[in-house]
Protein backbone atom coordinates (compact mmCIF):
# COMPACT_ATOMS: atom_id res chain seq x y z
CA UNK A 1 0.00 0.00 0.00
CA UNK A 2 2.97 2.18 1.16
CA UNK A 3 4.23 1.98 -2.44
CA UNK A 4 1.27 2.52 -4.47
CA UNK A 5 0.47 5.30 -2.22
CA UNK A 6 3.88 6.54 -3.31
CA UNK A 7 3.32 6.54 -6.74
CA UNK A 8 0.25 7.95 -6.82
CA UNK A 9 1.97 10.79 -4.77
CA UNK A 10 4.44 11.10 -7.65
CA UNK A 11 1.71 10.76 -10.51
CA UNK A 12 3.73 7.38 -11.89
CA UNK A 13 0.83 5.25 -13.97
CA UNK A 14 1.30 1.45 -13.95
CA UNK A 15 0.14 -0.97 -16.97
CA UNK A 16 -2.26 -3.39 -15.04
CA UNK A 17 -2.74 -7.22 -16.04
CA UNK A 18 -4.26 -7.35 -19.31
CA UNK A 19 -3.61 -3.90 -20.47
CA UNK A 20 -2.13 -3.11 -23.75
CA UNK A 21 -0.20 -0.07 -24.30
CA UNK A 22 -0.49 2.47 -27.49
CA UNK A 23 0.47 5.57 -28.19
CA UNK A 24 -2.13 8.02 -28.64
CA UNK A 25 -2.05 11.75 -29.48
CA UNK A 26 1.84 11.34 -29.19
CA UNK A 27 1.33 9.72 -25.69
CA UNK A 28 1.36 5.92 -24.36
CA UNK A 29 -1.93 5.04 -23.05
CA UNK A 30 -2.91 1.99 -21.47
CA UNK A 31 -6.02 -0.02 -22.91
CA UNK A 32 -7.68 -3.06 -20.75
CA UNK A 33 -7.72 -5.82 -23.35
CA UNK A 34 -9.43 -7.70 -20.31
CA UNK A 35 -9.97 -6.32 -16.86
CA UNK A 36 -10.98 -7.94 -13.57
CA UNK A 37 -14.38 -6.92 -14.04
CA UNK A 38 -14.95 -8.69 -17.08
CA UNK A 39 -12.73 -11.91 -16.45
CA UNK A 40 -15.23 -12.27 -13.40
CA UNK A 41 -18.80 -11.99 -15.60
CA UNK A 42 -17.26 -14.84 -17.80
CA UNK A 43 -16.47 -16.79 -15.00
CA UNK A 44 -20.12 -16.46 -14.25
CA UNK A 45 -21.05 -17.22 -18.17
CA UNK A 46 -21.62 -13.72 -19.23
CA UNK A 47 -21.27 -14.14 -23.13
CA UNK A 48 -17.84 -13.94 -24.42
CA UNK A 49 -19.24 -11.58 -27.09
CA UNK A 50 -20.89 -9.51 -24.97
CA UNK A 51 -18.14 -8.63 -23.07
CA UNK A 52 -16.03 -8.08 -26.18
CA UNK A 53 -18.71 -5.47 -26.78
CA UNK A 54 -18.20 -3.88 -23.28
CA UNK A 55 -14.96 -3.67 -23.54
CA UNK A 56 -14.27 -2.29 -26.40
CA UNK A 57 -16.94 0.66 -24.66
CA UNK A 58 -13.67 0.91 -22.14
CA UNK A 59 -11.29 0.73 -24.86
CA UNK A 60 -13.07 3.73 -26.67
CA UNK A 61 -14.07 5.73 -23.52
CA UNK A 62 -10.14 5.84 -22.33
CA UNK A 63 -9.00 6.73 -26.06
CA UNK A 64 -11.61 9.57 -25.91
CA UNK A 65 -10.05 11.07 -22.98
CA UNK A 66 -7.11 11.34 -24.94
CA UNK A 67 -8.62 12.16 -28.64
CA UNK A 68 -12.12 13.33 -28.64
CA UNK A 69 -12.42 12.29 -32.29
CA UNK A 70 -11.18 8.74 -32.39
CA UNK A 71 -13.49 6.43 -33.82
CA UNK A 72 -13.79 2.64 -33.28
CA UNK A 73 -12.15 1.58 -36.34
CA UNK A 74 -9.33 3.08 -34.97
CA UNK A 75 -9.24 1.10 -31.83
CA UNK A 76 -10.03 -1.96 -33.79
CA UNK A 77 -6.92 -1.47 -35.54
CA UNK A 78 -5.05 -2.27 -32.15
CA UNK A 79 -7.21 -4.58 -30.91
CA UNK A 80 -9.05 -6.43 -33.50
CA UNK A 81 -8.96 -6.25 -36.92
CA UNK A 82 -11.21 -9.02 -38.26
CA UNK A 83 -13.61 -6.36 -37.14
CA UNK A 84 -12.31 -4.20 -39.82
CA UNK A 85 -12.69 -6.81 -42.24
CA UNK A 86 -16.11 -7.65 -41.40
CA UNK A 87 -17.06 -3.97 -41.54
CA UNK A 88 -15.39 -2.78 -45.27
CA UNK A 89 -16.43 -6.21 -46.76
CA UNK A 90 -20.36 -5.10 -46.86
CA UNK A 91 -19.15 -1.56 -47.78
CA UNK A 92 -17.60 -2.66 -51.21
CA UNK A 93 -14.05 -1.45 -50.18
CA UNK A 94 -10.90 -3.33 -49.60
CA UNK A 95 -11.45 -5.67 -46.71
CA UNK A 96 -7.43 -5.21 -45.71
CA UNK A 97 -7.03 -2.05 -43.00
CA UNK A 98 -5.45 1.01 -44.33
CA UNK A 99 -2.48 0.81 -42.24
CA UNK A 100 -2.23 -3.05 -41.30
CA UNK A 101 -0.25 -3.36 -37.55
CA UNK A 102 3.04 -5.09 -38.56
CA UNK A 103 4.19 -7.33 -36.09
CA UNK A 104 7.86 -7.24 -37.28
CA UNK A 105 7.80 -3.66 -36.89
CA UNK A 106 7.53 -3.84 -33.00
CA UNK A 107 9.99 -4.22 -30.88
CA UNK A 108 10.07 -7.12 -28.35
CA UNK A 109 11.89 -6.54 -25.48
CA UNK A 110 11.85 -9.61 -23.24
CA UNK A 111 11.29 -8.56 -19.57
CA UNK A 112 12.15 -10.43 -16.71
CA UNK A 113 12.10 -10.00 -12.72
CA UNK A 114 14.79 -7.58 -11.26
CA UNK A 115 16.07 -5.55 -8.56
CA UNK A 116 13.79 -2.59 -7.65
CA UNK A 117 15.23 0.44 -5.98
CA UNK A 118 12.36 1.14 -3.26
CA UNK A 119 12.59 4.54 -0.96
CA UNK A 120 13.40 3.62 2.46
CA UNK A 121 10.42 6.19 3.45
CA UNK A 122 8.50 3.37 1.22
CA UNK A 123 9.35 0.05 2.54
CA UNK A 124 10.40 0.97 6.27
CA UNK A 125 6.39 1.03 7.43
CA UNK A 126 5.99 -2.22 5.77
CA UNK A 127 8.79 -4.08 7.17
CA UNK A 128 7.84 -2.62 10.42
CA UNK A 129 3.72 -3.99 10.10
CA UNK A 130 5.32 -7.60 8.74
CA UNK A 131 7.78 -7.43 11.91
CA UNK A 132 4.99 -6.24 14.67
CA UNK A 133 1.86 -7.67 13.12
CA UNK A 134 3.29 -11.47 11.76
CA UNK A 135 6.48 -11.45 14.05
CA UNK A 136 8.85 -11.77 10.91
CA UNK A 137 12.40 -11.06 11.43
CA UNK A 138 13.06 -7.86 9.56
CA UNK A 139 15.60 -9.26 7.27
CA UNK A 140 13.18 -12.01 6.01
CA UNK A 141 10.42 -8.76 6.14
CA UNK A 142 12.92 -6.89 3.88
CA UNK A 143 13.20 -9.99 1.56
CA UNK A 144 9.37 -10.36 1.10
CA UNK A 145 8.74 -6.94 0.37
CA UNK A 146 11.89 -6.79 -2.34
CA UNK A 147 9.86 -9.96 -3.88
CA UNK A 148 6.73 -8.03 -3.78
CA UNK A 149 7.48 -5.01 -5.68
CA UNK A 150 10.11 -7.26 -8.34
CA UNK A 151 6.73 -8.95 -9.10
CA UNK A 152 4.62 -6.15 -9.20
CA UNK A 153 7.12 -4.02 -11.16
CA UNK A 154 7.62 -7.04 -13.47
CA UNK A 155 3.26 -7.63 -14.00
CA UNK A 156 2.69 -3.87 -13.68
CA UNK A 157 5.48 -1.80 -15.77
CA UNK A 158 5.18 2.13 -15.65
CA UNK A 159 3.81 3.16 -18.47
CA UNK A 160 6.14 5.48 -19.12
CA UNK A 161 9.28 3.12 -19.30
CA UNK A 162 11.35 1.33 -21.58
CA UNK A 163 9.97 -1.57 -22.88
CA UNK A 164 6.62 -0.74 -21.87
CA UNK A 165 5.63 1.23 -25.59
CA UNK A 166 3.03 0.51 -27.99
CA UNK A 167 2.48 -3.46 -28.13
CA UNK A 168 3.36 -3.99 -24.70
CA UNK A 169 1.34 -5.81 -22.50
CA UNK A 170 1.09 -6.36 -18.73
CA UNK A 171 1.35 -9.78 -18.10
CA UNK A 172 -1.15 -12.00 -16.49
CA UNK A 173 1.07 -14.19 -14.56
CA UNK A 174 4.45 -14.79 -13.41
CA UNK A 175 7.10 -16.54 -15.23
Amino acid sequence: MAGMRNEARTGQERVLPGEMVIEQGGKPLAIPLLSARWSRKLAEGFPVSAARRHLEHEQLDRLRAVEPEITLDALWRWTDQKELVARRRGAGESVLPDQPLDAETLDVIPRRPGDVALPESVIKPVIDGLVQDYATKPGQARAMVELAAAIREWCCPKLRQPGAGPGCMAGLRHP
